[in-house]
């Protein structure tokens, strides 16, 4: 049976791979297919564990793997080991108590927690606070205001991760 999924490598500031994110595919063309973003992450796991785990799947990496609100709320990021499992929350879910508190027990039970093309908003706080990585999409967003998040966000204990840095000019400059 073949089965299709996307990996994505994320370097460190010295061009090590530290992970990869793990994206759904449906097909040998590696092109995101709009479908609801609970099938696809669902379709995703079942694919992990049919090749023998995450761990083979990100070569022993960490593997960041985007959650829904419904997912997260379902406990379904406990199906993956959490020394190799990231949990990215997705960047539509709110700072609701619930997910907060969903938040709150997978990193009680050792799991890295990452929140996804995020923009910092007052708001959103309380994940920012329980929060170990933020990945800042420097594409979504004008320099300026990027670098003004990016001031506040330094404030907090969670690494801030750069995303969608395409060229080698663009990762000099951050």
């Amino acid at each position: 049976m073949d089965f299709f999924l996307a990996r994505q490598a994320i370097f460190d500031k010295t061009g090590e791979i530290i992970g990869y994110e793990l994206f759904h595919r449906s097909s040998a063309v590696n092109k995101y297919q709009q479908i609801n973003g609970d099938i696809a992450t669902l379709e995703l796991l079942a694919k992990i564990i049919q090749t023998n785990g995450i761990e083979r799947v990100a070569n022993g990496k960490l593997a960041f793997v985007n959650y829904t609100r419904n997912l997260l709320l379902q406990n379904i990021p406990l199906i993956m080991p959490s020394k190799t499992a990231v949990v990215e929350i997705h960047e539509d879910v709110q700072a609701e108590r619930q997910i907060v508190e969903a938040r709150r027990n997978l990193s009680q039970k050792g799991y890295v927690i990452v929140l996804d093309d995020f923009i910092y908003r007052r708001d959103l706080e309380p994940l920012v606070l329980l929060a170990d990585i933020i990945k800042i999409d420097f594409q979504k967003e004008s320099r300026h205001k990027i670098e003004l998040g990016v001031k506040i966000l330094r404030q907090y204990r969670a690494k801030l991760l750069a995303e969608k840095v395409e060229t080698k000019e663009e990762f000099i400059t951050i």
